[in-house]
């Protein structure tokens, strides 16, 4: 379920009382309780913010640990990229989680496998050192990120081809 968003209704109790008062005095014609301005400003409180027009494309090919790395989010333009079990997604969709000052954006240009899998962001584990219960937690992971983003190439570097 989404997260309740609590706004009062003006003329409802607890709200202003009178109809567009929170609106600064305006009342839109047709919408004389503001009920219709409020429902539009919980839809786009509730949608996601889109900036992935702001972004180039990822390019669909093979990526080194080190190339991965130039997509991190901090150049403007330029694709964000998360690497799970070998996978590179493009996540530029979502530069509000991913890219810089974003809650996630510890994963972007990054191979975020075995922190996803760990749960600790700051793991020094390696992937060999997963226990079963933690590689089918990443297992899990990789499939969000198969539904939600683009698959746009696979990591190279050998230590990192777990499947």
């Amino acid at each position: 379920s989404s997260p309740r968003i609590s706004l009062s209704v003006p003329g409802e109790r607890g709200g202003t009382g009178r109809a567009g008062a929170r609106l600064g005095g305006h009342v839109p014609r047709g919408d004389p309780t503001g009920k219709k301005v409020e429902a539009a400003a919980i839809q786009s409180m509730a949608a996601p913010q889109d900036d992935h027009a702001h972004y180039a494309a990822a390019e669909k090919r093979d990526y080194s640990l080190n190339e991965l790395s130039q997509f991190d989010g901090s150049n403007p333009g330029v694709p964000i990229l998360v690497c799970l079990a070998g996978k590179v997604f493009d996540v530029s969709a979502r530069a509000d989680l991913y890219g810089i000052g974003g809650p996630y954006s510890w994963l972007a240009g990054r191979d975020g496998s075995v922190k996803l899998a760990t749960m600790k962001r700051d793991s020094d584990a390696n992937y060999d050192d997963l226990t079963d219960e933690q590689k089918k937690v990443l297992s899990d992971w990789v499939a969000v990120y198969e539904r939600k983003y683009e698959f746009v190439g696979k990591l190279t570097d050998d230590e990192y081809l777990f499947f």
